[in-house]
């Protein structure tokens, strides 16, 4: 079975509320106003950058033998879903053995229909 992840608006809302804060731990610093300035701006940058790579095409597929594929923006990866992974009804943590490494994947659960979220909750139950 293939799930095909779309952005999840949940991800982006509490990336940016993540931002917000640091930005705001930063403004509250007893520091010289211009290191708090570059301190925000930092922030800010770095906020950006995680915005614009959490832009991946995503892809899991699921394998009759019990493996997986995932496919992050074509790549291919053949892997083992980790014990580790946690999977609630709200967000997936799934790590997977591909090779010698560690994958992860967080799904959240607007990343996919409400219906093709739950077939995955099983799957991922069951396995």
């Amino acid at each position: 079975m293939r799930f095909e992840l779309s952005s999840s608006r949940y991800h982006s809302v509490l990336l940016i509320l993540a931002v917000f804060m640091a930005s705001m731990v930063m403004a509250t610093l007893s520091m010289h106003f211009l290191l708090r300035m570059i301190g925000i701006a930092l922030v800010l940058i770095g906020g950006l950058y995680l915005f614009c790579q959490s832009k991946h095409h995503i892809c899991l597929q699921y394998e009759r033998d019990g493996s997986w594929c995932l496919i992050k923006d074509e790549v291919e990866y053949e892997g083992v879903l980790r014990g580790e992974s946690i999977v609630t009804s709200f967000v997936s943590i799934l790590r997977f053995n591909v090779g010698q490494s560690v994958q992860s994947c967080v799904i959240f659960s607007d990343a996919l229909e409400k219906e093709v979220y739950r077939q995955l909750l099983v799957i991922l139950r069951m396995g």
